[in-house]
């Protein structure tokens, strides 16, 4: 995904280029909690799998 984030008159804007075209306004605290969810999505996904031994191959 490429985006252009910026600030205009205390708007938060977001412009989407890719992969497809899509443009956000957002007040400052739709933003901050934009960001909070993206955050809380990374850290999820980057949990690493318990391990577990039944998928081992000998």
């Amino acid at each position: 995904m490429k985006a252009h984030v910026s600030e205009s008159d205390g708007v938060v804007l977001i412009d989407v280029q890719e992969p497809g075209v899509c443009a956000l306004a957002l007040e400052t605290d739709e933003a901050i909690d934009l960001a909070h969810q993206l955050l809380a999505a990374v850290v999820e996904a980057s949990k690493v799998a318990p391990f577990d031994p039944r998928f081992i191959r000998s």
